[in-house]
């Protein structure tokens, strides 16, 4: 769990599998978003993926009943921003720096925190 500030907080939850992954990163950023928005106090974002599959086949969001208006899901697409395209590896990748590797950083700090990480930074629209 990553507490913003107070009364707003983003969860982070990881899914099946040990270990991080571009996928979890961006879960992250789309959580910390909702919560940086305004559209919500908490936020947990789920995201499943099929084998072979670019784009996730559900995105949900749990805002446990602190949404203030529309949910999440239905805020982007009035942006006009598609979040299934947002969540493809490839965009991730792109999006997060995550060619460009930081080893000894996130070594040292851990995965998540420090708000120099690309992922612990809002979506700019």
């Amino acid at each position: 769990m990553v507490l913003c500030p107070p009364r707003r907080r983003s969860l982070f939850r990881q899914g099946c599998h040990e270990g991080r992954s571009i996928r979890s990163y961006a879960a992250r950023q789309l959580a910390r978003d909702v919560v940086a928005r305004g559209w919500a106090d908490a936020c947990e974002v789920r995201v499943a993926y099929a084998i072979g599959v670019a784009e996730p086949v559900a995105i949900s969001f749990e805002t446990f009943g602190t949404t203030a208006g529309a949910s999440p899901g239905e805020q982007y697409a009035a942006l006009g921003i598609d979040i299934a395209t947002l969540l493809r590896p490839g965009r991730i990748m792109e999006r997060l720096g995550l060619t460009q590797p930081i080893f000894r950083k996130a070594a040292a700090f851990g995965h998540f925190g420090p708000s120099t990480y690309p992922w612990e930074t809002p979506l700019t629209s």
